[in-house]
């Protein structure tokens, strides 16, 4: 089943973390990290098709903004980007301008790594874990950038959204791939079942009911 962040709270504390320049990182870039994270959770993209993004792929002057991206099998789609994304993206380039002192031509990586050079997946998931850290929020396990998707999965299915909306924007070749996310909610809710306080009490009321036919 995939690992996701499950508290609200947490999802908004890693985003701040990146938003804020690591003490501790070599040319840290907070207004990238904070695009970055924004996206990530914004959109449910893989860390790989944000890495594969050009200039030309981000087209934020229409009425509904959205960056192309390519998936699995060369697949492509365009992810909604709402304002609060297309703001932190637009804060990004003016910051790259200012660090790299050139225009980026259409053809140019969309994202760059601390030393201005194409961000790769590696680096993206390096940044994600600084940031879970800085944010003293748990990596889920087996994820890492992966994790914002398996989250905005997960949240699109809590709220009872259409199993092929979700496929949708998830990129998701088959539908089959799309229904773990129906198999671990349904889990959760299991477990979420089995944690009742009510359980507790009827443990008790049932060893006194016992207690009395056995007395009885």
């Amino acid at each position: 089943l995939p690992h996701y962040i499950e508290r609200d709270e947490e999802i908004t504390r890693v985003p701040t973390a990146a938003g804020t320049a690591d003490p501790a990182g070599r040319q840290p870039w907070p207004e990238r990290d904070l695009a970055l994270a924004a996206v990530l959770v914004g959109t449910g993209a893989r860390a790989g098709e944000l890495c594969g993004t050009r200039i030309r792929d981000l087209v934020l002057d229409v009425e509904d903004p959205y960056v192309r991206v390519t998936g699995k099998g060369d697949a492509v789609r365009d992810c909604p980007l709402p304002a609060e994304l297309v703001g932190a993206i637009e804060i990004y380039l003016a910051s790259r301008l200012a660090r790299t002192r050139k225009r980026a031509r259409r053809d140019d990586p969309l994202w760059l790594n601390n030393h201005g050079g194409p961000l790769t997946p590696a680096a993206l998931d390096h940044y994600v874990r600084r940031w879970f850290t800085r944010a003293a929020v748990p990596l889920p396990r087996g994820a890492q950038a992966h994790a914002f998707r398996h989250t905005v999965a997960m949240q699109l299915v809590g709220r009872g959204e259409a199993l092929n909306v979700v496929q949708a924007l998830l990129g998701h070749a088959s539908l089959r791939s799309t229904e773990i996310y129906i198999r671990a909610a349904g889990h959760h809710v299991r477990e979420a079942a089995h944690m009742l306080p009510v359980r507790g009490q009827l443990r008790g009321l049932s060893s006194t009911a016992d207690k009395a036919r056995r007395t009885g």
